[in-house]
């Protein structure tokens, strides 16, 4: 869209209808877009009739913004955001088609909406299975071997999602711009981040024996124990946020999507604070949410896997 032509109008009941031709330098009007001067346009009309507008103009095939070719198709996209004015439309408000401007021809160009499906992607890793990936590492501990289990099954899934949703976001059809928005380069970070924090938990050192207390291995594996707890708080902290972020780029977006995201984080929260409450109640990790202290198994894996 970048660098494209746009030839933008408008009517205004009791004077001249505007159109006016530009070329984009941003998705977003807040940015400005570059004016062609002189107008190129002449013969303009409008008409407003059963709430269809028609904007009517001669246009020379060659300005110098953009020369149409008679003889063959042109991909144009057409929008309506419903304001006599230069502002944003919605994706929703627009279309494309091929259009050949010699014999009136053209046929729709069907557009895929990669950001919803990004979107879910990234919101089903970031803000769904790394919150319950924690939550398995820090209260299923009484449960033996099977809180670590759950822990890198679902950060494995959480994972996986993410780097599908990032896929998705590079086919997103936005000129480039998409690390120059804070949601963009957070997200990349947030993406990098967790995918070393994963590595991190596979490649992580040995945990030391007891006797083992004060010995460089000791600090190493002390070190990455709490760098890895506050890199994944991080994580899904910031996710959190750059969801919002998210939203307020997408002029699709539904408030709907916003208080159902804001109940998701007021839960978990929720949840994190009542757990941690109980914990404290009944002498922390050892005991279960009865009080009573139970003997489980160790892990087959050994000693390194939890």
């Amino acid at each position: 869209m970048i660098g494209s032509t746009a030839m933008i109008g408008w009517c205004v009941a009791g004077n001249q209808p505007t159109v006016n031709e530009y070329v984009l330098r941003s998705q977003t009007n807040a940015n400005g877009q570059d004016l062609i001067d002189p107008n190129p346009f002449t013969s303009i009309l409008c008409t407003e009739v059963d709430g269809v507008t028609t904007v009517r103009y001669i246009r020379p095939l060659a300005t110098p913004a953009f020369t149409i070719d008679p003889n063959g198709n042109v991909n144009t996209v057409f929008a309506f955001n419903g304001q006599d004015q230069l502002s944003d439309h919605a994706r929703s408000q627009s279309a494309s088609a091929s259009i050949n401007f010699n014999d009136g021809t053209g046929q729709n160009i069907e557009i895929e909406d990669f950001v919803t499906i990004h979107s879910a992607f990234m919101w089903t890793g970031f803000c769904g299975l790394m919150p319950l990936a924690m939550f398995a590492a820090r209260y299923m501990k009484p449960l033996g071997a099977v809180w670590f289990y759950t822990h890198i099954t679902l950060q494995t899934i959480a994972v996986a999602f993410t780097c599908v949703g990032f896929a998705f976001a590079l086919r997103v059809d936005d000129d480039g711009e998409r690390f120059e928005e804070l949601h963009g380069r957070l997200g990349l970070s947030l993406f990098i981040a967790g995918l070393v924090q994963f590595l991190g938990g596979v490649l992580r050192p040995h945990k030391v024996k007891p006797e083992d207390t004060g010995s460089l291995s000791y600090y190493v594996r002390t070190i990455w124990s709490w760098g890895h707890k506050l890199t994944g708080l991080a994580i899904v902290v910031l996710a959190a946020v750059n969801v919002f972020e998210g939203l307020d780029l997408d002029t699709d977006s539904e408030d709907i999507y916003r208080e159902l995201h804001m109940a998701w984080v007021i839960i978990c929260v929720g949840l994190f604070v009542l757990f941690d409450i109980v914990s404290c109640m009944y002498g922390g990790s050892s005991k279960d949410v009865s009080g009573l202290k139970k003997q489980y198994p160790q892990s087959p894996i050994g000693d390194r896997n939890l």
